[in-house]
């Protein structure tokens, strides 16, 4: 009987697997099942994951095939983080997300946030515990029951302007919801097919204003869901592999899916993403990410939690000590955010100097293909 291509046992890999973390009450493998597939590989533990990923990636090598070694490289990572093992910061987030990173020194922390402040001197607002509340009042609010409506007309105004600029159609349906969930998310989007989800967490949105909603819509639909219906696309003409179509978030693909959505109002320069709210709501994001990738760093290397938690009020004052500490527990234990959450930070800062240095030139690549982080930095030169 003949093995199944690399792409078929990767796809049925990574199906099995999904399906086995859901019958156990764990976080699913498979954010974007672009495939609308089911099935897979039927496992009885995630032993026999783990040595299935082995298998697969030493064949992988042999066919060398190094973007499919690459990723089932995290997933052996995270598997293993899952399973009980406690990697070093450094190597997991290699392993996972695929960078290298640094502590950001405090002149470029003190450039971000006098950036900042710039954008917010024209209301006359500081950066002080109110900050993020006074902002807010600047702002207008959207009731809940309007916020489908919102979303969805901005789509279906601007979608065609970004399929031109980047030369693809982008198919997709997404239904829009709202619920309370114990997660640490706000707003979420994820889908099979071309059928998409954008939900709404009422647990930490209890109130949608609109130039956060701008950020919002440029962030989930027009980054996150545009890209996906372009990279199914792609995979359905056999352009792509199809394993790509089913997208993790512990892996390498995340650090360009995560840094495009955050910074394209920087790309993307239609009127509602040029609005000064709308922009100081990206300074705001980018200066946060900033501090949020030292704490982690900080975190990980063993600095007292007391500490980071100081650090982070120190840089961002508006944030409750308690609060700051729950983040900081969640993603200091937990295999999955640990990886996932701290490409948060860098790749919005990599984005923002790439939008800076090339535009929206690149985006018709950024929109088409997978690239690695080493693609990405290829790019930027």
């Amino acid at each position: 009987m003949t093995a199944p291509s690399l792409d078929t046992a990767y796809v049925d890999l990574l199906l099995g697997w999904d399906r086995l973390e859901k019958s156990l009450g764990a976080d699913a493998v498979i954010d974007f099942n672009l495939l609308d597939a089911d099935g897979g590989t039927d496992f009885a533990s995630r032993w026999d994951v783990l040595l299935a990923v082995k298998a697969l990636r030493r064949r992988a090598e042999r066919e060398a095939n190094p973007l499919a070694y690459r990723r089932l490289g995290a997933h052996e990572a995270f598997l293993r983080n899952r399973m009980g093992e406690h990697w070093d910061f450094e190597p997991y987030i290699a392993a996972t997300q695929g960078f290298r990173f640094a502590l950001y020194g405090d002149d470029v922390l003190d450039a971000a946030r006098q950036s900042l402040t710039a954008r917010l001197a024209p209301w006359q607002l500081a950066l002080d515990k109110d900050t993020e509340k006074n902002l807010e009042t600047r702002d207008t609010e959207i009731a809940e029951k309007d916020v489908a409506d919102f979303y969805t007309d901005f789509l279906t105004r601007h979608k065609p302007q970004l399929e031109a600029l980047i030369g693809s159609k982008a198919d997709f349906t997404v239904d829009i919801s709202f619920g309370e969930v114990d997660q640490y998310w706000a707003a979420w989007v994820d889908g099979r097919g071309n059928a998409f989800r954008l939900r709404f967490n009422r647990r930490h949105m209890k109130q949608h204003w609109r130039a956060r909603s701008i950020q919002l819509a440029l962030h989930e639909l027009f980054a996150h869901l545009v890209q996906m219906s372009i990279l199914r696309s792609r995979i359905a003409a056999g352009e792509l592999p199809a394993w790509l179509g089913l997208t993790t978030v512990h892996g390498p693909e995340q650090f360009q899916s995560e840094g495009l959505a955050q910074t394209l109002p920087l790309f993307w320069q239609i009127p509602e993403a040029q609005e000064p709210l709308v922009q100081t709501r990206c300074a705001l994001s980018h200066f946060s990410g900033l501090v949020w990738h030292n704490a982690h760093i900080r975190l990980h290397g063993g600095t007292p939690l007391e500490l980071v938690v100081d650090e982070v009020r120190r840089w961002l004052p508006w944030r409750e000590e308690g609060k700051v500490a729950h983040s900081l527990n969640s993603l200091g234990n937990h295999p999955l955010y640990r990886s996932y959450e701290f490409v948060y930070g860098a790749s919005q800062d990599f984005f923002t100097r790439l939008a800076v240095e090339k535009g929206q030139a690149v985006l018709p690549a950024l929109y088409t293909n997978w690239l690695t982080y080493d693609d990405l930095l290829k790019l930027r030169a």
